[in-house]
């Protein structure tokens, strides 16, 4: 019975994100900040139409909506400008 172990460290090898034959492309800044932006911009949209939806006949016509205007843009998905 052998009871000696080969403690030589493994070396793993990853490809550099800056070579040109990585099978997977890298994320970019600029990908990752127009992604953010999206998402802000989608939780901004649904808060702004739930916030619609709970107002009075009377804000509304302030604001000059009908109730069936408010109805019909606070129903849309947060996705849809």
């Amino acid at each position: 019975m052998n009871t000696s172990r080969d403690c030589s460290a493994a070396v793993l090898e990853f490809p550099s994100s800056h070579s040109g034959n990585s099978p997977h492309p890298t994320t970019t800044p600029g990908l990752i900040h127009r992604m953010l932006a999206t998402l802000r911009q989608w939780r901004q949209r649904s808060r702004a139409r739930q916030e619609l939806a709970e107002l009075d006949d009377y804000l509304l016509k302030d604001i000059g909506y009908s109730r069936s205007q408010a109805s019909f843009e606070s129903g849309k998905f947060f996705w849809q400008p």
